[in-house]
């Protein structure tokens, strides 16, 4: 085990793990003249992520907390503002990541023996699939629904996933706008010898999937316009039968310019598993559970 110490960060590193307290996070674009500490602390975060060793049968977990602000979007936090190429060797069975609160961040803190001055946490290891939080109830399910492939837009998965709502077994249902909680566990077959990546399509994949739990109110002449936009028949938008998530205020697509914006209660969702395996042709399954608080 070896320690990188700084004024700003301290990254603590194991040749299967990564574990990260730092004064602040490190955004998605960084001005490195004016930030140039920001940008020194998120190459050594680079470096010290590829340099973790790979194993065959393992999956790459992910987590992120902090006491200092309020968490949305976490997998961007841990993986898209520090770019993704540098995850994808450790990403071929798949990945999870999950937000650490702020009391289990206090106790890391203590633990670690470091200033609550440093706020963030980051943690990286290579490893088993062993969630760090409990699953309250299951609140849907579905097996085996077909895609084109696995790096496609929201829209795609969104209508793909609606069309084929008879696959998919409801069992429950949770507020989103109540801050209700949840969790997200897929699993991806991919034809073999595929060398498309997870890791790059799995934003746009999470926005259609949980997007397809929502509902929302769309007056006539929204739904027309969304209509053309998506693609879609309107009673895909206002169907509500598998909003296990609840109704989205703020809508869960809205008209953004000449295209459309998905907008699901992603920042509530605090956990997601992907697992991914070969087989003869690209398919999701799936199960979205709540979480206990």
């Amino acid at each position: 085990m070896s320690k990188i110490k700084t004024e700003n960060y301290i990254i603590i590193t194991s040749k299967k793990s990564v574990v990260v307290f730092s004064k602040f996070y490190i955004p998605f674009e960084i001005d490195k003249v004016k930030h140039a500490d920001k940008e020194k602390f998120k190459e050594e975060l680079k470096k010290a992520i590829s340099d973790m060793e790979q194993d065959e049968d393992c999956i790459l977990k992910a987590r992120y907390g902090t006491t200092a602000i309020n968490i949305s979007d976490v997998e961007n936090t841990l993986f898209y503002n520090l770019g993704t190429t540098n995850f994808k060797k450790f990403t071929k069975n798949g990945l999870t990541f999950s937000k650490v609160e702020k009391e289990e961040v206090r106790f890391l803190q203590r633990q670690y023996e470091i200033s609550d001055e440093y706020s963030h946490y980051y943690e990286y290891e290579i490893g088993k699939n062993v969630p760090h939080i409990k699953f309250e109830k299951m609140l849907a399910k579905w097996e085996n629904v077909s895609l084109k492939c696995v790096a496609l837009k929201p829209a795609i998965v969104w209508k793909t996933l609606k069309g084929e709502k008879s696959k998919i077994k409801t069992f429950g249902k949770i507020n989103t706008e109540e801050k209700n909680t949840f969790a997200v566990c897929l699993t991806i077959e991919k034809p073999q010898n595929n060398k498309s990546n997870i890791i790059t399509a799995m934003k746009s994949l999470l926005d259609g999937v949980i997007c397809v739990f929502h509902s929302s109110y769309f007056n006539k002449n929204e739904i027309e316009k969304l209509m053309l936009k998506i693609g879609c028949e309107d009673k895909m938008l206002i169907d509500a039968t598998l909003s296990v998530l609840g109704n989205r205020k703020t809508k869960f697509v809205n008209e953004y310019g000449k295209s459309i914006k998905w907008n699901p209660a992603d920042e509530l969702c605090n956990y997601v598993y992907i697992s991914v395996k070969e087989g003869n042709s690209w398919n999701i399954s799936g199960e979205i559970y709540s979480i206990a608080i």
